[in-house]
Parts: C-alpha cells; sequence; structure tokens
C-alpha cells in the first residue's frame, strides 16, 4: 500500500516536471535576448532588449577621426550590411560613417556568445533542459 502512494507521489512530480520542461522549451532551444543599439561620439541610442535565434554581436567600428561607432544587435543582422544599414537608429549616421560600417571587416566583429558582451543577461539556458531530464530519469528510476 505504501509503494503505491509512493508511486503516485513520483508519478505526479515527474508531470510537474516534465510540464515545466515543456515551458521552458522555447528558451533551451536556442532563444538569446540581446540589446540592439548603436553609440557614438555624443549620440547613443536606447539600448532595446530584442529576441534573437542566433548569439548577439557587437560590431566596433573605428573612424578615421580616431572615434568609433558600436553597434549592438543580432548576430544575423551582421551578415547583411545594406539591410544593417536601413535600421532606423543608423540613418542619422553621415555618410562617412556609414561608409566606415559598410566597409567593416571580421575584426571589428564580435559574436558574443561566450564572453556576453551584448547579451542581456537571460540566466534561462539549455541547462533547464540538462536538469529536467535527470530529474525525471532519476524519479522514473525510482518508480520502476
Amino acid at each position: 500500500m505504501r509503494g503505491t502512494r509512493i508511486r503516485i507521489y513520483f508519478g505526479r512530480s515527474m508531470e510537474l516536471i516534465i510540464f515545466i520542461g515543456v515551458a521552458l522549451l522555447p528558451y533551451t532551444l536556442g532563444h538569446t535576448d540581446c540589446f540592439s543599439n548603436v553609440e557614438l561620439k555624443n549620440v547613443t541610442s536606447t539600448k532595446l532588449q530584442i529576441a534573437c535565434s542566433s548569439a548577439c554581436g557587437k560590431a566596433d567600428v573605428h573612424l578615421p577621426d580616431g572615434s568609433r561607432i558600436i553597434v549592438r544587435g543580432c548576430g544575423e543582422h551582421f551578415t547583411n550590411i545594406p539591410a544593417l544599414l536601413l535600421r532606423s537608429d543608423l540613418r542619422t549616421l553621415s555618410e562617412s560613417e556609414r561608409t566606415a560600417l559598410s566597409r567593416m571587416s571580421s575584426r571589428d566583429l564580435h559574436l558574443c556568445k561566450e564572453d556576453l558582451c551584448n547579451e542581456a543577461h537571460l540566466i534561462v539556458s539549455t541547462l533547464w533542459l540538462v536538469i529536467i531530464t535527470v530529474i525525471a530519469a532519476i524519479i522514473r528510476i525510482d518508480c520502476n
């Protein structure tokens, strides 16, 4: 009788853990929150938090006058420079600044998955998937 109650308890716990796992699945499959903004001399646009399907990216481009432009966004935004230059926060740049951005090289671009240079500090990650899988496996073993 006691063993049956324990199995029912573990069965309900496992259902709860599986429900939590399903609820967190979008976050465990590559959802990343990044910031999107532009910083230049005395102009800094508001940092907007955006959802990305890739690593966050940051371009740090040095201008001929010694200043620099920092552009933040999703990593995939930097693969299409003409489309990047059409962003509303980049339309205010001068022609020389836009030219410098269009000539951006790979050394100016940083994908920031490891060092969090542009990532909104979202703690949810694949760690949740691992934890839930381990707990579900332990509960399943205890039920048998």
